[in-house]
């Protein structure tokens, strides 16, 4: 029902190929069809002067069409029958990594190094009222009112920035030194999670230290202190540049 589509068979097929190709969205890829003749001319459909697309869900439902009623496998057979001669190395196998949605805060700097000294404060609390003795002076009360009169700002300038991570470098590296004074002298061992928590602490503040002296990422980045296990993916979408999660691979011949 309804009125005819204006793109042939042919035609779905090609814009689910342009889709893959220009890694856009929609709506992106619906403005760019409208001024592009070479995306017309491979989708067969040439737009006339002053004509366009105006509704950018076409896409949204084609694919919803060919999901429903294309047969992927004689697709695939057709399409490796076609592409055959300009294949090379079909003795290997192709690993695809699928990201799977993990729910992560954006990890800058500034949040990466609050969050690391917030442990290491209350770990150190716990630790002082184990062992009955006053809390060691600090700063953190001053940089806890700092961080979050800075992370309400919408605007966040480059000054205040490279001010409020070299002040939390200096109070996270302090914090991890009174920890470890304080856990060697306590008469009882600390559960193993604890220890792996502090590793994984120290390391962030090596890599923020690196980071911020000579203004390059450090391997393997370290952008959670819960899940250290996480590393950005940069897939390169319009909306956003990297993805967090787990990494499944996929083998395909």
């Amino acid at each position: 029902m309804g009125p005819d589509c204006i793109f042939s068979p042919q035609g779905k097929l090609a814009l689910m190929f342009l889709k893959n190709y220009v890694c856009c969205s929609d709506e992106r890829l619906v403005e760019q069809f409208n001024s592009n003749t070479h995306y017309q001319l491979f989708c067969r459909l040439l737009l006339g002067i002053g004509e366009q697309i105006s509704n950018f869900k076409i896409i949204s439902h084609i694919r919803c069409e060919l999901a429903a009623k294309l047969n992927i496998d004689r697709v695939q057979k057709c399409l490796a029958q076609h592409w055959l001669p300009y294949m090379e190395e079909l003795e290997q196998v192709v690993t695809d990594t699928t990201c799977y949605e993990s729910s992560l805060r954006f990890p800058t700097d500034q949040k990466l190094l609050w969050e690391a000294t917030d442990w290491c404060y209350n770990q150190l609390k716990l630790l002082c009222k184990y062992n009955k003795q006053p809390m060691p002076r600090s700063k953190y009360t001053k940089w806890q009112q700092r961080y979050w009169n800075y992370s309400r700002k919408r605007r966040k300038p480059k000054k205040e920035r490279v001010a409020i991570t070299r002040g939390l470098l200096k109070l996270l590296k302090k914090l991890l030194e009174e920890l470890a004074t304080d856990t060697q002298q306590l008469n009882a061992s600390m559960p193993e999670k604890y220890y792996r928590q502090y590793a994984i602490i120290d390391k962030v503040l090596a890599q923020q230290n690196y980071k911020f002296t000579t203004g390059q990422s450090p391997e393997d980045r370290i952008v959670s202190p819960s899940k250290s296990y996480i590393r950005p993916i940069v897939r390169g979408k319009e909306t956003k540049a990297v993805e967090f999660g787990a990494k499944v691979n996929k083998n395909t011949n």
